[in-house]
Formats: C-alpha cells, structure tokens, sequence
C-alpha cells in the first residue's frame, strides 16, 4: 500500500521512477487489496468488504492508515490477523494502546 500511495520504493535508492505522480488514494491503495481484489476474481459476494454473509478476513493495525503520513505506513504492524471469524495470528507485543 505504502509504494500505490507515495510511489516511492522502500527497498533501493531508484530516484526516476516513472511517473511519480501515478499515485492513488489511502482509500484507494486499501480497495485495491479488499473490495477491487475480490472482483477480479468474481468473489465480491463472499470476500472484499465487511459485510453479513460474508467471510470474515481481516487484519487489525497497530495505526488508523486513513490518518497518519505515508512513511509512517512503513511502521505500521500488524496487531491481528482474523481469517473466516477466527483469530489465526495475534501479535501481543504491539497490541492497541
């Protein structure tokens, strides 16, 4: 999500990326991994969004993405991951404060 945002790679020193200004949303660069990625793949009734009678996957983030600057993207964790209702990762070291 951090490089669809900024446009700007995290792991070399590349400095002409082309077209730097091709950059989506927050709110875009989150559809792009959910409700978009779903109906690539025709599951938009059962995956992409939360909704009832759908399956229940989602992570919870150590930070609200919609409102903190993009670098801070990059330190972002992952608190929970939920697959189908069920909790399969929990990270207790960096839960919500």
């Amino acid at each position: 999500i951090y490089y669809l945002i900024s446009r700007k790679p995290i792991d070399t020193n590349l400095i002409n990326i082309p077209n730097p200004e091709q950059k989506l949303t927050i709110l875009d660069g989150v559809k792009s991994y959910t409700i978009w990625a779903a109906y690539s793949t025709f599951q938009e009734d059962t995956k992409g969004s939360i909704e009832k009678g759908k399956f229940a996957d989602m992570v919870v983030l150590s930070d609200d993405i919609f409102i903190i600057p993009d670098s801070a993207l990059l330190n972002t964790k992952v608190i929970m991951t939920i697959v189908n209702g069920n909790i399969v990762y929990e990270n207790k070291d960096n839960a919500i404060k």
